[in-house]
């Protein structure tokens, strides 16, 4: 039997955790106050511009909820913020194209990736029985895999597949998987607030 007993607890959301005012110098990795998330939860980033960066383009290096380096270029938009398409987990340097006199904030927001569970994905047994037990409030997704995600270097590339039974759930739930050949699983926070917290209950034959 494959099972894990999963405790997701995300952090309040801080929009200047990584950087409170940094500076934008051409090609030079502005100072970072923290280089890691303090959940250990991989996040969707923030940047926050002082004032217009609009067309700066700012390089993140990291790493993901699995432990993989991945790289995302975000591009300012006038003065407002903007969010990473990617989630980081830590970050190894920040850097912009562009010297300007506006000052940058990056933090995180509430949306969390997880890491990837596996499931025995040789045996012809469903996915099984997933319990969730949500306490505060929160949209939460699962992303299941059928390829080996282990195959990709970085795991926002690795096809998957949201069922029904577990889709923007918001409340406490007991689902079967009926499906079969699943190499693992990954839990998508889509929000949440301040006191959310997700215990999650999995059994597979």
């Amino acid at each position: 039997m494959t099972s894990h007993v999963i405790d997701i607890d995300p952090a309040n959301v801080s929009l200047v955790w990584f950087i409170d005012d940094g500076a934008l110098v051409e090609d030079t990795p502005i100072a970072l106050d923290e280089t890691a998330t303090p959940d250990g939860l991989a996040h969707k980033l923030s940047v926050d511009p002082s004032a217009d960066i609009d067309g700066i383009q700012i390089t993140i290096v990291g790493t993901d909820a699995d432990n993989n380096s991945i790289t995302e270029v975000i591009v300012g938009a006038t003065t407002d913020t903007v969010e990473s398409a990617k989630y980081f987990k830590t970050i190894v340097s920040v850097t912009p194209d562009t010297t300007d006199a506006a000052t940058i904030d990056v933090g995180f927001v509430d949306e969390v990736a997880s890491q990837i569970y596996p499931l025995n994905w040789r045996e012809p047994f469903p996915a099984g029985l997933f319990q969730l037990v949500l306490t505060g409030t929160a949209s939460i997704d699962f992303q299941f895999f059928i390829p080996d995600p282990a195959r990709f270097p970085d795991t926002s590339l690795v096809p998957s597949v949201v069922d029904a039974d577990l889709d923007g759930e918001a409340a406490s739930v007991v689902a079967f998987i009926e499906e079969a050949g699943y190499h693992g699983f990954r839990v998508i926070f889509n929000s949440y607030t301040d006191t959310a917290e997700l215990q999650i209950y999995t059994a597979q034959p």
